[in-house]
């Protein structure tokens, strides 16, 4: 009986800490499409597609999501909800580097500063 007793809280706190670890998510593809995005914003900037004031805006959401994941890194674990919540927001951050970057505005100089790419 005591074997089994002992088995049985072997087997209990082998699920609890394996639980633990799975609730911890990795936030490798959340960096990626971080990077990503910088590099997008960065390179309409060089194109000329973005105006100061849409790039000053894109680098504005994309560091409050910096500021949204450091938030969520803070305690050691990333949970599933923030997860989702850093997934909403950099898909947000995308279509509106999508819609910047095709609504028409130029970078007033674009035609003299942008001519190197």
């Amino acid at each position: 009986m005591k074997a089994i007793n002992t088995t049985v809280i072997i087997a209990t706190l082998t699920l609890v800490a394996s639980t633990g670890f799975a609730a911890a998510h990795s936030t490798k593809q959340i960096d990626r499409n971080q990077a990503l995005q910088f590099e997008r914003i960065e390179d309409a900037r060089l194109r000329g597609d973005l105006t100061k004031r849409e790039y000053r805006q894109l680098l504005e959401e994309q560091n409050r999501i910096a500021d949204l994941e450091r938030a969520a890194k803070a305690d050691g674990r990333v949970t599933s909800r923030e997860v989702r919540e850093l997934k909403s927001a950099q898909s947000e951050a995308r279509e509106n580097i999508s819609n910047e970057e095709q609504d028409g505005q130029k970078a007033w100089l674009r035609r003299f500063l942008y001519k190197t790419r």
